[in-house]
């Protein structure tokens, strides 16, 4: 195997025990280690140590390891010495590399955060757990880029990390989507100061905005555009109802108050639309029904259907990052919470899921590519060749 983009990229890291004398492994042959083992399945440092124990003369081919394979502890360590700067380089100079092709439609890309619970530093404390923050092109699911957080520190919000993840970004083109934790009016003029337009889920923690949006759908001043889809799998049935409304039918008399204090702030700010939810099961045989109502505002000049296409879209972070990086990966039962040992980990895993997503030629899941990576050697060296940047 040669060195290929990947393990050129690996090398341009900055090694932090580079005054120590004693170093006994290279940089670059730990971090192929773990990447390796985090591809192939593996859910702790000993059971990486373990799967280059068993793959160690075939590592030998393209690695030197001077001093064989280093022990869980010394993975550990080294990887949570690194940077995170450096690793989240590594990331995005691999996505910066990576061609997606031609597509007709402007790209949608959807920011959200996710908690890794095995990353707590304070027993019994929620908010000392590691907050990512990752964008993703929805269309292919590759994350592009992360930031990252601990919400016990005072002055840090998990807008702050949608903020610092946007301006490094970019966006041109774009369509931005995000769920209500990063829907405030200076997210939103960032997006529009990167030349991208933006489509946020809004709840109540924009009650005035949400309460401007709730009162124009109830006075209906002419038949607004509507969009319907129907699905039914697994047992039930699904409609939704997209309806659009025209941020410039909200200045009538009876709102001009909750309209002057909320909309203004909001300088691109286009369209509301609702989503009208009915979900139906069968159990024991009597039909169950439930309704549910959501919000969301936009900049985007667009029709409902195409309104409808974006809001799907951005629910798609949810099954093609954020649940499989648990169930594929397991990444809320590693237990990693020294140094920069879990957000460094966590930029690895994306990188990971990249490349075994833009690998094609085996017809299975992510799960599955990683045991086959684990079987198979040349499937392995295949995964890296595939995902290498042209």
């Amino acid at each position: 195997m040669t060195k290929h983009s990947l393990m050129k990229i690996l090398m341009t890291i900055n090694d932090p025990r580079a005054q120590d004398d004693r170093l006994k492994h290279k940089l670059e042959d730990v971090l192929a280690i773990v990447f390796f083992g985090l591809m192939s399945a593996c859910e702790d440092w000993e059971e990486i140590r373990d799967f280059a124990q068993e793959r160690q003369d075939w590592l030998h081919t393209f690695l030197e390891l001077p001093n064989g394979i280093p022990s869980a502890d010394t993975l550990a360590r080294v990887v949570g010495l690194v940077s995170f700067v450096e690793i989240e380089k590594c990331v995005r100079s691999w996505v910066s590399a990576w061609s997606p092709g031609q597509s007709e439609k402007r790209d949608i890309i959807s920011l959200d955060g996710k908690t890794l619970s095995g990353s707590r530093i304070i027993k019994g404390d929620s908010r000392s757990a590691l907050i990512m923050v990752s964008a993703i092109l929805t269309e292919s699911g590759i994350c592009l880029a992360s930031e990252h957080a601990r919400m016990n520190k005072k002055e840090e919000t998990e807008r702050n990390i949608f903020s610092r993840l946007i301006e490094s970004l970019n966006l041109k083109g774009a369509i931005v989507t995000m769920d209500a934790n990063g829907a405030t009016h200076k997210i939103a003029s960032q997006i529009e100061a990167k030349g991208a337009d933006w489509l946020l889920a809004l709840k109540k923690n924009q009650k005035g905005l949400f309460s401007v949006a709730q009162h124009g759908f109830a006075k209906e001043a002419k038949p607004p555009e509507q969009f319907i889809i129907e699905e039914q799998s697994h047992g039930r049935r699904e409609k939704r109802t997209y309806t659009m409304k025209p941020v410039s039918e909200a200045d009538t008399p009876d709102w001009h108050k909750g309209y002057e204090a909320h909309v203004p702030r909001w300088t691109k700010l286009r369209h509301f639309i609702r989503v009208a939810c009915e979900r139906t099961v069968v159990e024991n045989a009597i039909e169950k029904t439930q309704t549910c109502e959501r919000y969301f505002f936009t900049s985007l000049d667009c029709d409902v259907k195409e309104a409808a296409r974006v809001i799907r879209s951005h629910w798609s972070i949810e099954n093609k990052l954020n649940w499989t990086l648990d169930v594929a990966f397991r990444e809320d039962h590693w237990r990693a919470r020294a140094r920069q040992e879990a957000e460094n980990l966590a930029a690895m895993r994306r990188l990971a899921l990249n490349m075994l997503k833009v690998e094609k030629t085996f017809k299975g899941g992510v799960r599955r590519k990683m045991k086959k990576c684990a079987m198979n050697p040349s499937y392995l060296v295949q995964v890296f060749t595939a995902s290498s940047p042209h």
